[in-house]
């Protein structure tokens, strides 16, 4: 799949013939004459670029014209002038096509602004759930309502930030500008973002076969035993619930250590907490699912990176378990027994202590005599979504489009959807691709 560039999008201000729009305020500032007056155009220009594979981690690809087209979108300026005065917010401006130079050209309607120095310009286009007035302030402006998950799936931002051709994008000016009553040249240049990044999980169908290097399971034979595991869904934990609407402070997200991060959905479930396999919402990996893609906030800045999480069915040779089972550590965690039900456990051992055990024994009991249980077959991993920027603690950055990709599996996943106590060593490697959209491989060894 491939995203238009969006994240070098530039926005042209240019002077134009005058046209009124709907202006919440003005406030006297600049050294110009405060009654003199210019036009002004937003040029949102889509140029062509050399289309990159995808395939490497700060790639910038095109992409679905879902998520670049903004012929259906709403744009609110912003015009902040020198020592906090003159702010003019408009509203409901309309972009129009334009043809230029081959390249994809978007323009609002005319609208009138007074002149003035030291301006700078806000953007915000499709601002669904944000409160935009006189007294705003855009570096902190944030959604005024916190986001909640659907009744099913993960699609929480469909009808909102990423509503098909109607993503909400930001940006300003990188310094301020000065706009000159009477010209019609003034200009301004704006690199907006999507707020939205992208969860793409690419993940192959088919079985996996434990890696050769990995754990090694013994059956009740003796025998070396042929485990498979085949990924059946998907979903992800400690997903951002809001953000700020302006790509502005680079070394925190919305969820940082002053707000704290209580309001995620999908809470990470803490390693040792054993939760149920309703805990979180997924995305099943049938072959003709449409739920590969999911839009989520960023969230980086702090220790609660967003993870995915993966459900998978374990084979033994060609034949899935569709039994609780068990292992039992040899030589904890290189070698385990596999028993595909109690009694062939039971049978192996022949021991008071394992013959005691039943279907009701606790996970913590099981745990003191080595042993692991698998309801119905089904076993759980997790992998942590990393972006790379150099001395930040970054998970999930907007703008990016992340490619999700399990490629090999190392041993059987834990037996709920959170790490086992004694969990230290990653049972999943997942590669993250990131695409402007810029692409974040993430290559994930389960």
């Amino acid at each position: 799949m491939k995203v238009k560039n969006l994240l070098l999008a530039g926005l042209a201000v240019a002077a134009m013939t005058a046209c009124s729009n709907d202006i919440d305020e003005i406030v006297d500032n600049g050294n110009q004459t405060p009654t003199e007056e210019a036009s002004m155009k937003l040029y949102f220009n889509f140029a062509n670029q050399t289309r990159a594979t995808g395939d490497n981690s700060g790639d910038k690809v095109n992409g679905e014209e879902v998520e670049w087209n903004v012929n259906q979108s709403s744009i609110t300026v912003v015009l902040q002038y020198a020592n906090g005065g003159k702010k003019l917010v408009y509203d409901k401006l309309t972009p129009i096509t334009e043809a230029a130079n081959g390249a994809k050209k978007y323009t609002t309607t005319e609208f009138t602004v007074d002149a003035g120095n030291d301006v700078t310009v806000y953007a915000f286009i499709n601002p669904n759930n944000l409160n935009i007035d006189e007294n705003v302030n855009p570096a902190t402006l944030a959604l005024t309502e916190a986001l909640i998950l659907p009744e099913t799936g993960l699609g929480y931002l469909a009808a909102g930030i990423a509503a098909p051709n109607k993503f909400m994008m930001s940006g300003k000016t990188a310094k301020s500008i000065n706009i000159v009553a009477g010209r019609t040249d003034n200009k301004a240049e704006i690199n907006v973002d999507r707020v939205a990044a992208k969860l793409d999980e690419k993940t192959q169908k088919t079985p996996f076969t434990i890696d050769a290097q990995g754990v090694k399971y013994t059956d009740k034979d003796d025998k070396t035993a042929a485990v498979k595991i085949q990924l059946l869904s998907h979903s992800y934990s400690n997903l951002s619930n809001n953000t700020f609407a302006l790509n502005e402070t680079r070394d925190k997200s919305y969820f940082n250590s002053t707000i704290g991060a209580i309001n995620y959905l999908q809470a990470y479930s803490a390693q040792g907490s054993y939760p149920l396999d309703t805990y979180y919402k997924w995305l099943t990996k049938e072959e003709d699912a449409d739920n590969e893609i999911t839009y989520c906030l960023e969230n980086y800045g702090n220790s609660n990176p967003t993870k995915v999480h993966y459900k998978g069915q374990v084979y033994i040779g060609e034949t899935a378990i569709k039994s609780d089972f068990y292992i039992r550590a040899v030589q904890n965690p290189e070698a385990y027994y596999i028993f595909k039900d109690l009694a062939e456990m039971k049978a192996y051992y022949n021991d008071a202590a394992i013959n005691a055990i039943t279907a009701e024994t606790s996970r913590e009991d099981l745990a003191n005599l080595g042993i692991k249980k698998y309801d119905g077959g089904i076993c759980y991993y997790e992998a942590t979504i990393n972006t790379i920027v150099p001395d930040k603690a970054a998970s999930i950055l907007r703008n990016n489009w992340y490619k999700l990709n399990v490629s090999k599996i190392k041993e059987i996943g834990t037996p709920t959807p959170a790490l086992d106590p004694e969990d230290k060593t990653t049972k999943l490697v997942v590669e993250t691709t990131i695409n402007p959209w810029t692409i974040q491989v993430n290559d994930f060894e389960l």
